[in-house]
């Protein structure tokens, strides 16, 4: 026999336990820890399955059970726990399980192992043996403070991806510019270093990658600026005069309202799909061949909305030196910028079946948008999802894309 009965105590069991005791002496209100755990619950460890259970548990308790000096204890059986959730018993056991093991849950078991409880006239819990949500009540403020937390780094990533898209934006205007007026010097090099870093930012998710990405930008902007002073210098000179300056930031932490330098030289040469890849539609086929089978175009959009909407996909196709006037262009692109996503030829060649060769540029120009600000996670997933909806007859781009134009405008006025 252990000291918690029947069941073997483990240091996650222990703290919960701990936890409950804190929990007995506050007095939260059961929404307010409720909506606290399920803030943070991807962050400490909690499944989708679990905040089900703690939905189910917080609905059989009752308010007078979170005041001071109470524990808010349920004791609803396997069988109906099983028949709210659909669980399994040994899949219940494992959620449950999971929830005292990260200190959300705790155990008030009774003699027999058996869970009962009984209230008085009053309403009030007389004895109880079941689950302990008082676990909940003691962490509610620190849930708080971590949710507070999470707002804060996100909101600074938010405002690190706008000085990065800044950045890159600036670099690519001076690239440009430096290719128009035939100046000698890096810039093979200054592009690829560009390529480079745009092509890291797929994977930055923290504040601090967020931070380190900004500093590579505004030291190759520094290092475009002092070619611009000294053009014509070879890759040896450059190396010892950079690595001696130490300018400071270039690039403007206000928003950019100049009009975007779309003038390239050199195409990007895209890699032309194997034979099978063609035939099955998969990606490298000849554009308007692929419209006549599908019998599907842009519709209501506009080379020119993809464009303006998608500020990510169009700094980077012009990085990679394809022009975007026309969708025959757009189209390339899109095609190799692709694999930066990680949008297999399957997918790619599905989408364009569902939905035209215009309307999938435009989704694959949305999705990198997206991808690139932390709004998607799964860019493959996104594609499937428009893709299903392109099937349905329910896919509308264009309100997606005006949409973004407008909120443009409005952060720009």
């Amino acid at each position: 026999m252990t000291q918690n009965g029947w069941r073997k105590p483990t240091p996650g069991l222990l703290q919960a336990k701990r936890f409950a005791e804190v929990g007995e002496e506050v007095a939260i209100g059961k929404t307010r820890a409720m909506v606290a755990v399920k803030k943070v619950a991807a962050v400490i460890g909690l499944k989708a399955q679990d905040v089900l259970l703690l939905d189910l548990f917080g609905a059989v308790s009752q308010p007078q059970d979170w005041q001071t000096g109470r524990r808010p204890i349920v004791w609803p059986s396997n069988q109906f726990l099983m028949q709210q959730t659909g669980f399994a018993l040994t899949t219940l056991r494992r959620h449950l399980r999971r929830l005292c093991e990260l200190g959300v849950l705790a155990m008030s078991d009774s003699p027999n192992g058996k869970r009962w409880g009984r209230r008085g006239p009053d309403g009030v819990i007389v004895e109880a043996y079941g689950f302990d949500l008082s676990p909940l009540a003691a962490r509610t403020a620190e849930f708080e403070a971590l949710y507070a937390g999470l707002q804060a780094e996100r909101t600074h990533c938010a405002r690190l991806r706008r000085q990065i898209t800044i950045a890159r934006r600036e670099i690519r205007a001076k690239i440009d510019a430096a290719s128009e007026h035939g100046l000698t010097g890096l810039w093979d090099k200054f592009q690829t270093d560009l390529m480079d870093h745009l092509a890291s930012i797929w994977a930055v998710k923290r504040a601090g990658d967020l931070e380190k990405l900004l500093a590579q930008l505004d030291a190759l902007n520094s290092q475009i600026e002092h070619a611009f002073k000294h053009p014509g210098e070879t890759i040896d000179q450059a190396k010892q005069l950079i690595k001696n300056v130490n300018a400071p930031k270039m690039t403007p932490k206000g928003v950019e309202n100049g009009t975007h330098i779309q003038t390239t030289h050199d195409h990007y040469p895209v890699v032309e799909e194997d034979t099978e890849m063609r035939k099955q539609g998969m990606g490298g086929q000849d554009r308007r061949h692929l419209e006549r089978r599908t019998g599907k175009k842009a519709g209501k959009l506009a080379v020119r909305t993809v464009t303006a909407s998608c500020s990510h996909f169009t700094d980077m196709a012009q990085a990679i030196g394809q022009p975007l006037d026309n969708w025959q262009n757009l189209h390339h692109a899109a095609d190799a910028l692709r694999p930066m996503l990680g949008i297999t030829r399957q997918s790619w060649g599905i989408a364009q079946n569902a939905m035209g060769p215009d309307q999938a540029t435009a989704a694959l120009a949305l999705i990198l948008d997206k991808t690139a600000e932390g709004a998607i996670a799964s860019p493959t997933g996104y594609l499937q999802g428009l893709t299903r909806r392109a099937e349905a007859g329910a896919l509308h781009l264009e309100r997606s894309l005006h949409g973004r134009l407008a909120r443009a405008r409005e952060a720009v006025s």
